[in-house]
């Protein structure tokens, strides 16, 4: 019951008890004018304190009262029940529900963001291609919640990993051309069309499934490609699990996004690896250069003074050069270089380092290889280079030049325990084959 309903219920009541008071006055006030008699004062004077007590009470129960009549009407408004209108109740129900899911897509969003911004710094802080590729793969794989991925580079260098996860954790990995893939023909689309490609795994009579079977639960397959600039440098595709699909048309812009900043991490890296293979090349004879095979050497002899590994040192030379290039010219010699550094290289094996010293002298590099070994290999080298038959620039058709080359041996720690030391008496075995005949290895070992 509201304030107003209180008040006009009461107001006779207070009407009547006001015209009293106001009555009360008059009285003692008129008894006051007629005569100002002390006893007649005296009267005036009660009367006018009757009144204000009778204005005080008359106050009070008022206040009273309407305390009641509001408590009465809260009792009252509580024990009725409330009239809500059904349309404002469904309206707030899609209102509350669109919110929740507005919350959800904005709290999915920020956590993409966080883990690109994420995936673009720890992508960006390595120039290695196996590294990067290894970092990408594992960063989308966490942003998408996958369960099998694979990333895989074309052109050259061509490299390829695949990665399969279970509970958040590597089950298995596999790298090269022998490793499995997860679709190749969903990927070759991504490449051709440039845009990523969802496939429904058991859906899509179009496409095949998974071609092999990384892990249960798999409902969709995801390839997108990985871009630079206008030209795509590989592709990514992912198995994801029923409850992460991508469905959404900001899903595929982030997967496009994704591709990109791997692309241009993967192009500094290539760019990074040519521009080092150039500095570590000669560029004639395609072998490492002066500044690299030293910068070797050092290396694998710290490693074997650390293991107490063995290690042999050769110089090679080319036997007659300065001849070849005076009768036939430079760029017969150039060639003969190239030539006679392929079939050095050839005759060596994986583990060995080659590289051109300077000249027409090659130094070679043999880690964890004793002086019977080392001896073995420098006659297989001999022995290619013989076998080498050059054709002169602008010449007969029918002319064919033969090549020598002598050769010197050091080994570690016998001949020297530095690579200064090492190359002085490998030169000396070298100039010493020179002398006695030209053709031929020596490998004599001196303190």
């Amino acid at each position: 019951m509201s304030d107003a309903a209180v008040k006009t219920r009461h107001l006779p009541a207070v009407a009547i008890k006001r015209a009293i008071v106001g009555l009360l006055v008059i009285t003692g006030l008129s008894f006051a004018a007629i005569s100002m008699q002390p006893r007649r004062l005296l009267v005036v004077t009660l009367l006018l304190v009757l009144a204000c007590t009778v204005w005080a009470l008359s106050r009070r129960q008022e206040r009273l009262e309407r305390e009641t009549a509001l408590s009465a009407g809260r009792r009252q408004t509580q024990n009725e029940p409330d009239k809500v209108n059904p349309e404002l109740v469904d309206l707030k129900f899609h209102l509350d529900s669109a919110a929740r899911d507005k919350m959800k897509s904005l709290v999915k969003r920020n956590h993409e963001l966080l883990a690109l911004y994420s995936l673009a710094n720890v992508v960006g802080s390595s120039l290695e291609l196996s590294e990067v590729l290894a970092v990408a793969l594992e960063g989308v794989i966490r942003i998408f919640a996958a369960q099998a991925g694979e990333i895989g580079i074309i052109g050259e260098p061509k490299e390829t990993l695949v990665r399969f996860y279970r509970a958040d954790a590597v089950l298995t990995e596999h790298r090269g051309v022998e490793a499995p893939h997860l679709n190749r023909r969903l990927a070759a689309e991504a490449v051709k069309t440039g845009l990523p490609v969802i496939a429904k795994v058991g859906l899509d009579q179009d496409r095949p499934s998974v071609e092999i079977a990384p892990a249960k639960g798999i409902a969709q397959l995801a390839a997108f490609p990985i871009r630079a600039k206008s030209h795509a440098l590989g592709v990514i595709t992912l198995a994801l699990a029923p409850d992460h699909p991508i469905v959404s048309r900001t899903d595929q812009e982030l997967l496009t996004s994704v591709g990109s900043m791997i692309g241009a991490a993967i192009e500094n890296s290539q760019l990074y690896q040519r521009l080092k293979r150039i500095s570590d090349t000669d560029p004639i004879t395609g072998l490492y250069n002066h500044r690299f095979i030293l910068k070797r050497l050092n290396a694998e002899l710290r490693r074997a003074s650390r293991y107490g590994h063995t290690l042999s040192v050769m110089m090679l030379d080319v036997d007659g050069f300065k001849d070849l290039n005076d009768t036939f010219g430079h760029p017969f010699g150039d060639a003969a270089l190239k030539k006679i550094a392929l079939a050095t290289v050839a005759a060596c094996r994986e583990t060995d380092f080659v590289g051109r010293y300077g000249g027409d002298e090659f130094l070679l590099v043999l880690p964890e290889t004793r002086t019977e070994a080392a001896l073995l290999i420098s006659e297989r080298v001999r022995t290619y280079v013989q076998n080498l038959s050059l054709t002169p620039v602008e010449r007969e058709k029918d002319i064919r030049v033969g090549v020598t080359a002598s050769l010197g041996l050091a080994a570690y720690p016998t001949a020297g325990k530095t690579g200064t030391e090492l190359i002085i008496a490998a030169d000396k075995n070298l100039y010493a084959s020179k002398r006695a005949a030209r053709n031929r290895m020596n490998g004599r070992q001196t303190a």
